[in-house]
């Protein structure tokens, strides 16, 4: 069996977070520049970052579940999914709190708030974006909300799929199943809106890229060559498919999230020690993937007081690296201040 489980063959994961999360604020941050089309094609290519997100979590979540022997009972499942939600609330809800303060003090006072942002923050704190097409984008709460849902069929996933061949059978069966939805949503004429495409149904296909990676690192040595063909194949079809007619956001997304996949896991599974530095930045990637959001409305706010260019690229930069940077610091501040108090607390009252 490959060694998932060393500490130092897992670095990769943290390099990929870290990664990721620096494509997901370039895209944030040049939306709001005008510099060359050159700069701005290759920041813009940071949104197909997520998928590989969500291609980690899913990746993660059977790991834990492989290292959790007991049965899945109620109990069991209760105590699990409830460790789930408890790791993902205090960077959110804090995040959601500086969202409605911040809108309140641009709008003059809490009572101008508007019905659709206390939707919103309804929809982000609960996580039921991810069941809503409507609501699927609460303040960049898209990723979350479907990985909730994740959480909750996860453990039964885990059981149904355990070798790589089914796993490759799930992938199919969810891109079947995403196309199908798409054509059911297109013939209902429904406006889905620009992010449609990070709805549930459409990120399954990603999510079960994740577990064939899972079964894949989980072969045998007598195996692998067989699981290394596979994953090929499958991968190279999905490619080459999508040149010629995978047009549609779902499928270019899916296509991004095997390409990133396969980019991150070769690039830094080999890579020793030259990307370390991205490991701090994936070990916070999650509240760096919040707050950075939280404080883009100040710094746009500091640019349009003083009058600072949005056409140079110096500035773009220093935009870019100062957010990144920021939203690092208070990323490290809340888990010492927020995250670590509440896990304890839940760990001593609940057990989770």
């Amino acid at each position: 069996m490959i060694g998932v489980r060393n500490g130092l063959e897992m670095d990769w994961i943290s390099k990929a977070k870290g990664f990721g999360i620096l494509g997901v604020v370039a895209v944030h941050t040049v939306l709001r520049f005008t510099v060359s089309e050159y700069l701005t094609s290759v920041a813009c290519a940071g949104r197909y970052c997520v998928q590989l997100f969500f291609v980690i979590s899913a990746y993660l979540t059977f790991i834990s579940l492989e290292r959790n022997k007991e049965p899945l009972d109620l109990k069991s499942y209760l105590m699990y999914f409830g460790h789930k939600l408890v790791r993902l609330i205090p960077v959110l809800y804090t995040a959601v709190l500086w969202h409605i303060i911040s809108y309140s003090v641009l709008h003059g006072g809490v009572s101008e708030i508007n019905t659709a942002i206390w939707k919103d923050a309804f929809f982000a704190v609960t996580f039921l974006n991810g069941f809503s097409v409507l609501h699927i984008n609460p303040w960049l709460n898209w990723y979350i909300g479907d990985l909730v849902i994740y959480y909750a069929i996860a453990p039964f996933l885990f059981h149904w799929i355990d070798t790589f061949k089914k796993s490759v059978w799930f992938f199919i069966v969810t891109m079947v199943f995403a196309w199908l939805s798409n054509i059911v949503i297109s013939l209902l004429n429904f406006d889905a809106g620009a992010y449609f495409y990070f709805w549930l149904p459409n990120q399954l296909p990603v999510l079960a890229i994740g577990t064939m990676l899972y079964h894949f690192q989980k072969s045998s040595f007598v195996a692998i060559k067989n699981s290394i063909l596979t994953l090929l194949f499958v991968i190279s079809s999905c490619l080459l498919l999508s040149l010629s007619f995978f047009t549609t956001p779902m499928e270019i997304h899916v296509r991004y999230g095997l390409f990133l996949l396969v980019f991150v896991y070769t690039l830094f599974n080999y890579s020793g020690r030259m990307f370390n530095w991205l490991k701090i930045l994936g070990n916070y990637s999650y509240g760096i993937y919040l707050y950075h959001w939280c404080l883009l409305s100040i710094f746009d706010s500091f640019m349009n007081r003083n009058g600072i260019s949005r056409s140079s690229i110096i500035i773009f930069i220093c935009y870019y690296v100062l957010l990144v940077l920021i939203s690092l610091l208070i990323a490290k501040l809340a888990n010492m201040v927020f995250e670590k108090p509440f896990f304890g607390f839940t760990k001593r009252v609940f057990g989770i």
